[in-house]
């Protein structure tokens, strides 16, 4: 998986910030089996466990943030459409589908959605990969896969940069109903540790490179990881990191991926302003490709950023009851 991404993702990471991923890295991804990674064999996938999976993610966000989420909006939509007709083009990376993620972080939010008389019509506003073939959305009580009557109209957006952001036109008589809203929410709770991962991922990326960086620039004739400061940073972010993957892919309770994601996410923000500080002006020039990680942490702490369950998980096993209700 290092090499892989070493390898492909990596030396591509900068234009992927540029002009997307382009579809010849994606299927190069389907085919080390990526896509439909915990899909049974029987139905196509590669059957990993979670730990798999997890590392899968973890290592591609290291290279790109991107092609990390990619992978997992993709998987998402295979674990809510199993049976997709279109399940051979999404597997060989030809195809590109998505999910609406803001039933799970717009609490509250109004279904954009309806359906009536055969027809699914509405709009919804900031998909991600919203240029899709298919696109799983909710319209506030039940999930849909949708084929056609879509029309998506991209925007500039700082975060992800390797997939457009979309507003998307629906007016379909091509869907297919896969299951409850609830589903998709339970889904996406149970998807935790691989959230913890791809911020673990942009962590351990950015700290790489600010690690490599110290070694190589000079101050005052030393070397940048000579000063105390600095050498703090980068041990201090480097502990936690490591402190949080032995925890996360050690311990597959609910209490553990729920406690990880919460601090992945912290130890991603932290992480990739620290990075930026470490170099300097030269942090927010695109050549580096460091700004790109504080700028894909920030989106996906919106995306991933809710904590209302994972906090119930915690003071469960905390106060073995629920608390914070008032």
């Amino acid at each position: 998986m290092k090499e892989f991404a070493a390898k492909e993702i990596e030396p591509v990471s900068k234009d992927i910030e540029i002009n997307g991923i382009q579809r010849s890295l994606k299927e190069k991804i389907a085919g080390q089996g990526f896509i439909g990674a915990t899909l049974p064999a029987e139905k196509g996938g590669a059957g990993l466990d979670e730990n798999g999976y997890m590392i899968i993610l973890e290592e591609t966000a290291k290279a790109s943030p991107s092609v990390s989420m990619w992978i997992f909006l993709t998987n998402l939509y295979l674990k809510l459409n199993p049976d997709s007709d279109k399940k051979a083009n999404i597997l060989s990376g030809s195809i590109d589908v998505t999910v609406d993620l803001s039933p799970y972080y717009l609490r509250g939010k109004s279904a954009a959605l309806t359906v009536t008389g055969g027809k699914l019509t509405g709009k919804i506003t900031n998909v991600i990969n919203g240029t899709a073939s298919s696109i799983i959305a909710s319209d506030g009580s039940s999930i849909y896969a949708i084929d056609s009557g879509m029309h998506a109209v991209s925007k500039s957006h700082l975060g992800l940069r390797g997939m457009d952001l979309s507003d998307v036109d629906f007016d379909s008589s091509t869907y297919e109903k896969v299951g409850s809203e609830e589903k998709l929410r339970m889904e996406l709770k149970n998807s935790d540790g691989e959230v913890a991962a791809i911020f673990l991922g942009i962590a351990d990326g950015t700290m790489i490179k600010a690690a490599d960086y110290s070694k190589v620039r000079n101050a005052f004739d030393r070397p940048l990881k000579d000063y105390t400061p600095i050498f703090d940073e980068i041990v201090s972010a480097k502990t936690e990191i490591d402190l949080i993957r032995f925890y996360l892919y050690g311990n597959q309770s609910e209490y553990a991926k729920a406690l990880c994601k919460i601090k992945a996410r912290e130890i991603a923000l932290t992480a990739s302003r620290s990075s930026l500080q470490i170099h300097g002006g030269y942090g927010y020039i695109h050549d580096f490709g460091i700004e790109k990680y504080y700028r894909d942490a920030m989106a996906m702490a919106v995306y991933f950023g809710e904590d209302s369950w994972e906090n119930s998980v915690i003071s469960q096993a905390v106060l073995g009851e629920k608390g914070g209700i008032i």
